[in-house]
């Protein structure tokens, strides 16, 4: 039989070691938490230096006018797997103010070019941007001249006028938004919508249409009025009254502001306009000329070009 003293006691003995055992419980939490933490920030002390941050001379120094690239003798592979040259010992000159075309089968350099121009990627050679070479610039000063739309566009969680103006170090009149989106191709949807201009985008624009992304993102261009413009599949998403519409506008920047026009595209009408266009194939230029002078060149463009209008 159990006597209330032993009763008593267990009692006791039990309240006095349960908060001990609630202390050790929580640092056990804590460990936890710390250990995941701990991965966290090593795995962030891994990551490679961003050259691209690096220190860079004034930008006043060597900036004159205009937009003119020159690249020569460009190398470039990714760093695990050096063998595969992605740019072969790569020239070429683009003068102020030109509208250049590049095309080319999957992997042959054409995003790999963009980002060696947009200094996104460390290569060898030399790359000037209007005299300036590439490596003196920095992130904020490339920004400054060069407008990148890619066939994604990065869409903030905000209002539509907020996307449109995004990046931005100026004051926007609503009358400049309401012109670079009629420019873009998309005010009448946006006029159409409740809160029209504040209408909330959500993260990466994912209450839109892939079309409606790009476009925003077009719209923007019009506001900057950048000295270079590279489109990356820019109007992939397009239908064809939407995408000629918008290359229209984009050729008349091009003659008001002398913009110099550098554009990607795997549906190679939209090249049409171009003043010249090269083909990459192996990192290298495998053609080069007019739309209708490589069409009739019976090449890899003109393969290319058949071959998808079939």
């Amino acid at each position: 039989m159990i006597s209330v003293g032993s009763v008593l006691t267990a009692y006791l003995c039990f309240n006095q070691l349960l908060k001990p055992l609630e202390e050790l419980h929580r640092i056990f939490d804590e460990v936890s938490e710390c250990t995941v933490l701990a991965t966290d920030f090593f795995k962030m002390t891994e990551i490679g230096y961003d050259f691209s941050y690096s220190p860079s001379a004034p930008v006043e120094q060597h900036w004159t006018s205009g937009g003119m690239i020159s690249m020569d003798n460009v190398t470039f592979s990714y760093p695990e797997n050096e063998d595969k040259v992605i740019l072969d010992d790569f020239s070429i000159g683009v003068e102020n103010g030109a509208y250049l075309g590049v095309a080319g089968p999957s992997g042959c350099g054409k995003s790999s070019l963009i980002k060696a121009i947009c200094r996104l990627e460390k290569t060898g050679g030399t790359i000037t941007i209007d005299g300036a070479e590439l490596s003196s610039l920095s992130r904020k000063a490339i920004a400054g001249i060069v407008a990148l739309v890619p066939q994604t566009p990065f869409l903030i969680a905000g209002t539509i006028r907020e996307n449109i103006t995004y990046g931005l170090d100026r004051e926007v009149s609503d009358a400049e938004v309401e012109a670079a989106a009629k420019r873009a191709y998309i005010y009448d949807y946006i006029d159409s919508l409740p809160e029209r201009f504040d209408t909330l985008i959500s993260e990466g624009g994912g209450n839109l249409s892939g079309g409606q992304r790009q476009r925003i993102a077009i719209a923007r261009i019009f506001l900057r009025r950048p000295k270079i413009l590279i489109l990356d599949e820019a109007t992939s998403a397009l239908d064809n009254t939407s995408e000629k519409h918008i290359q229209a506008e984009i050729e008349k920047m091009q003659a008001e502001d002398g913009t110099t026009v550098i554009a990607i595209a795997h549906r190679l009408t939209t090249l049409k306009s171009c003043d010249r266009i090269i083909v990459l194939n192996g990192g290298k230029i495998a053609e080069d000329g007019k739309f209708d002078e490589l069409i009739e060149l019976g090449g890899m463009f003109s393969d290319m070009y058949y071959g998808r209008m079939r």
